[in-house]
């Protein structure tokens, strides 16, 4: 069996390549992770692509395959950056996974 979905355009606001917004383009290590309006009409602009690396929970930009990276433990006051994914050999850092509350 196969389903098959089609985007088609709808309104004034449809932009099959949508631009990037300011402060959003070429992100990089140290880039700012930070929250806004997602694109319209079922188009997944570059920058809001993310996924779960489901073996070690860490949070993965698809674009640069850069992680989301806690500068503290403390939920408050950490502010989220792109970084590298893994620390000193290969090691997971601690402040790039993101376990769901359910797990502790």
């Amino acid at each position: 069996m196969c389903l098959c979905a089609k985007v088609l355009p709808v309104g004034h606001l449809w932009d099959p390549d949508p631009p990037v917004p300011p402060g959003c383009a070429n992100p990089g290590v140290g880039h700012a992770v930070s929250v806004r309006n997602c694109q319209t009409n079922g188009i997944t602009a570059d920058d809001e692509a993310f996924e779960l690396v489901a073996q070690n929970w860490q949070i993965r930009h698809v674009a640069t395959q850069l992680c989301v990276t806690a500068s503290s433990g403390d939920p408050a006051s950490a502010r989220l950056t792109l970084q590298t994914c893994g620390g000193a050999n290969g090691q997971k850092k601690e402040s790039t996974i993101f376990r769901a509350g359910y797990f502790s």
